[in-house]
C-alpha cells in the first residue's frame, strides 16, 4: 500500500490536489474506511513519530473516528471530504451551498463573503448584512442550544430557508434554496489614490487552477490604470494549490522571481525522498508595483500565508488587518471508495527556512474587520488602512476611548472543506 500511495501522491504534488476517477455522488457514498485512513496516518503522517500504538483495523467504525481519536493535538487541520465536493470546489472551481461565509457575533452571523454567483447573492445577501435568525429560530437561541449546524440542514442540492437579514435599520427575509454555484476568484478590484499615487487592489479569494486568469487581467487592468502600488486582500483566502500560489506570487516581485525558491515541502522521515521545492516562474507584470500591501485575518491560511512568507526574502511589503490561521503545514490527499483524505502530510518553508507560524503571522498594523462595506469600495476599513498607511506610512490610531471588539467566535460545527473555506 506504501508503494503505491508513494506514486499517488508524487502524482498529486506535481499536479496540485484532486482525486482521481468519476467520485460517487455522496449520497452513495459509505461511510470513509477508518482501515485506510489508518494505514496512511501510519505511513504519511507529518507527526506519525508522535501516534499512539497502530490500532487493530476495526478499533473504529470509520475513519471520522478514527481521525478525531489518532490525531496529534495540534492537528487542527487535517479532515476527510467526499471526492465530489473537493474535486468541484478545487478542480471546477464550483461549491454546493448558499455561498456565504460568515463570523458569529453576539445574536447574528455577520456576513463577510458572499459570493457573487451563489444562491445566497441572488436572493439579495451581500457582505455586512446580518443574519439574525434561520426558519424562524433566533441566532441567540440557535447559539444557546448548541443548534447552529443543524439550522442549516443538510449540504443538499434544493434544500431552501428563510433567513432573517438585518441590514442597518431593516430587517428583511430572504429565502434561499441551497444549489451549485460557480466559484469568484477575484472578489473585487480597483485602482485609488493615496498620497499622490495611484494604488492597485485586488480581493483574491483561492489559489485554485481557474483562478489565475482572472488574477493576472485583474493585475493586467490595474496596470493600464497606472497602479504603482497594490494591496492584495488574502483575508477570505483559505489557501489552495501550492503550485498556484507560486505562479500568482510570480507578478509581485520587484524585479524577475524566475527561478527563485518561494517554498520547500518537508515530509515525515520515512518520506524524505519525497520533499519538493517550489519555485517563481517568469511573469511579465513583475517589477510593475512598487510597493505591496497584505490585507490578511484569520481565515487568511495554508498557502496564502506560504505565499506571503515566501516572498519575504525577495522583496519587503506591509501586513495590514489581524493575524493570519496559522497553518504551515499541507496535505497531499489519496482518494479512496468516493473519499479524499486531506491528512497532513508535510511542512512548508521559506528561502530563508522560516516555517513554524502555528500562532499566524502577526500583521505590521493590527486592524480589527468590522464586516462593514464591499471589497474594493475605499472607506472599507482594512482599505482604507492601507491606503493611509501608503499614503503616509502610519499605522491607523486606534479611536480614543474605544477598545477593540470582542474575538468572533468560530463555528465548529463546520465540517470538512468547510472548516478551511468557511462557507455554507
Amino acid at each position: 500500500m506504501s508503494a503505491a500511495l508513494g506514486a499517488v501522491l508524487a502524482s498529486l504534488l506535481l499536479a496540485g490536489c484532486g482525486g482521481g476517477g468519476a467520485p460517487q455522488a455522496e449520497a452513495e457514498l459509505g461511510p470513509p474506511s477508518a482501515g485506510f485512513l489508518v494505514s496512511y496516518l501510519y505511513d504519511w503522517y507529518y507527526w506519525v513519530d508522535r501516534l499512539p500504538p497502530r490500532p487493530a483495523p476495526d478499533a473504529y467504525p470509520d475513519a471520522h473516528a478514527a481521525l478525531a481519536a489518532l490525531k496529534v493535538a495540534e492537528d487542527r487541520y487535517s479532515y476527510i471530504e467526499p471526492a465530489a465536493s473537493y474535486d468541484a470546489f478545487f478542480d471546477e472551481g464550483r461549491s454546493l451551498g448558499f455561498g456565504i461565509t460568515y463570523q458569529i457575533e453576539a445574536d447574528a452571523l455577520a456576513l463577510r463573503l458572499v459570493q457573487p454567483r451563489s444562491p445566497a447573492h441572488a436572493a439579495g445577501m451581500r457582505r455586512g448584512d446580518r443574519i439574525v435568525a434561520i426558519g424562524g429560530r433566533t441566532i441567540a437561541e440557535l447559539l444557546a442550544a448548541g443548534a447552529l449546524g443543524e439550522a442549516f440542514g443538510p449540504n443538499e442540492a434544493g434544500t431552501s430557508l428563510a433567513f432573517d437579514v438585518r441590514r442597518d435599520d431593516r430587517t428583511l427575509t430572504m429565502t434561499v434554496t441551497r444549489n451549485w454555484y460557480d466559484l469568484s476568484y477575484v472578489m473585487g478590484s480597483g485602482v485609488h489614490d493615496a498620497g499622490g499615487r495611484k494604488v492597485g487592489y485586488v480581493n483574491f479569494y483561492s489559489f485554485g487552477r481557474l483562478g489565475v486568469s482572472p488574477w493576472q487581467a485583474t493585475l493586467d487592468q490595474l496596470l493600464d490604470q497606472g497602479a504603482q502600488d497594490l494591496v492584495v486582500d488574502l483575508r477570505e483566502n483559505g489557501g489552495g494549490l501550492v503550485a498556484v500560489a507560486a505562479q500568482i506570487g510570480s507578478a509581485l516581485g520587484l524585479d524577475d522571481l524566475s527561478g527563485r525558491i518561494m517554498g520547500r515541502l518537508e515530509f515525515n522521515p520515512a518520506h524524505a525522498s519525497s520533499n519538493r521545492t517550489y519555485g517563481f516562474g517568469n511573469d511579465p507584470r513583475a517589477g510593475r508595483f512598487e510597493r505591496i500591501v497584505w490585507i490578511t485575518g484569520t481565515r487568511t491560511c495554508s498557502a496564502s500565508e506560504m505565499l506571503i512568507a515566501g516572498l519575504d526574502p525577495w522583496r519587503s511589503s506591509t501586513r495590514i488587518g489581524s493575524a493570519t490561521c496559522g497553518k504551515p503545514v499541507g496535505f497531499t490527499p489519496p482518494s479512496h471508495a468516493g473519499w479524499v483524505y486531506s491528512i497532513v502530510s508535510f511542512t512548508t518553508r521559506n528561502a530563508l527556512d522560516e516555517g513554524d507560524y502555528y500562532g499566524g503571522l502577526a500583521p505590521d498594523c493590527e486592524i480589527t474587520d468590522p464586516v462593514v462595506g464591499e471589497f474594493g469600495a475605499a472607506d472599507e476599513p482594512l482599505l482604507a488602512a492601507a491606503l493611509g498607511w501608503l499614503a503616509d506610512g502610519q499605522c491607523p490610531a486606534p479611536i480614543a476611548g474605544k477598545s477593540l471588539p470582542a474575538t468572533p467566535r468560530p463555528d465548529d460545527s463546520l465540517r470538512g472543506l468547510s472548516t478551511l473555506t468557511g462557507l455554507r
